[in-house]
Order: structure tokens, then sequence, then C-alpha cells
């Protein structure tokens, strides 16, 4: 298929894995376009141990921080849209599902390891990155940079 990488890259299960083992080690999160936190609380019954969280609506925002307090969640949570000024918190994993959030990052140097839903054609741009696709649907595809 057209995102074939001629076997150059890790196999998806085994990019998983390793993401798993980062969480499970008590990893701090970036997750961008956390909605409700969904993602958080997989990530914490997975291991991870604080949450960097970014969701720019508002009405969900109000639910975050609702769960982080209910769930007792380390979360600090950020109501603005993602920018790469973002990158510069300290976290050791990035989760991205924010639908056109990922164009910030083309030509970013991304040096940590993350996992991102990629919309409207950006796939190509991170497979130029680097970026090993997970998962490709007709519109959307789930990419990583994550090595085992």
């Amino acid at each position: 298929d057209s995102f074939s990488d001629g076997g150059q890259y890790v196999a998806p299960d085994a990019a998983l894995r390793h993401a798993d083992a980062l969480v499970a080690a008590g990893a701090a999160v970036l997750d961008v376009g956390a909605g409700e936190g969904e993602t958080v609380e997989l990530y914490r019954l997975l291991g991870a141990k604080r949450f960097i969280c970014v969701e720019p609506d508002g009405s969900r925002v109000a639910r975050l921080r609702d769960n982080a307090a209910r769930n007792g969640w380390d979360a600090e949570v950020i109501q603005e849209p993602f920018s790469a000024k973002l990158l510069e918190k300290k976290f050791d994993f990035m989760k991205m599902d924010c639908e056109g959030c990922e164009s910030a990052l083309f030509g970013t140097s991304l040096p940590f390891p993350c996992v991102l839903e990629t919309h409207k054609g950006a796939t190509a741009e991170f497979l130029k990155m680097g970026f090993t696709v997970l998962k490709s649907e007709a519109s959307t595809a789930i990419v990583t940079n994550v090595r085992a």
C-alpha cells in the first residue's frame, strides 16, 4: 500500500508494546485532544503518573477538570488550541488526537515518543519525518515515531 515502509521500521505491535512500557513505568503524558479524560484514565490504569491535558473545547474542559478531581489525577489542564510551545512542557510521551493540531508539528524535532492521529493528508508529512503508520482509514491514520 501507499504507506508501506519496505520493512524499514519496527512492526506496529512492537511499537505499541514499547509505548505501553513507557506508560507502565510511570511516564508523564502530554495528551493533546484530551476530551473529557478518557485516554488519561486508560493511561493511569496502565501506570502513568502525571498528565498534561490540552483541550480547546470549554465544555469538555469543565468535564475533564471534574473527572481529574473525582479520580485524583495529577493533571494540568490547559484550555487552548495546541501550539508547538506546549512541547516545552516536561513529559515522556505524547498522544495527539485533535483534528488539525498535527500540522503544528510539521518541521519540528520530536525527540520524545508519540502516537498521533493524522487528518486530511498530514500522514505523508509524518512519514517524511520518520514516522510509521500503525493504522490507516479513509481520511485518518494513526502514526508513531516509537521504535522498539
